[in-house]
């Protein structure tokens, strides 16, 4: 399952800058290629503008960190975002 703009929004409204759930979803939106994916049924334009630029500037940092890796390079692994 993708995080939707909707639910990005509500996440970084909602938690800490420092809360590790942040980064996984943020990662989760990345590793998915949800950019790719995007469509009308993923969010609208209207939740895309209420994204905070801190949501947007980790996933372009997520993006170019994750750039040629494969597919197993990938993988989300639990130890990376404990409390």
């Amino acid at each position: 399952m993708l995080p939707k703009y909707c639910f990005i929004n509500y996440v970084f409204q909602n938690l800490t800058e420092q809360d590790p759930f942040l980064q996984f979803v943020i990662d989760m939106f990345c590793v998915n290629d949800a950019i790719k994916r995007c469509s009308d049924t993923f969010g609208n334009a209207n939740d895309i503008r209420q994204v905070p630029q801190e949501a947007f500037a980790r996933i372009f940092l997520k993006l170019h960190e994750i750039k040629g890796m494969t597919k197993e390079e990938k993988k989300l692994k639990r130890c990376e975002y404990k409390v």
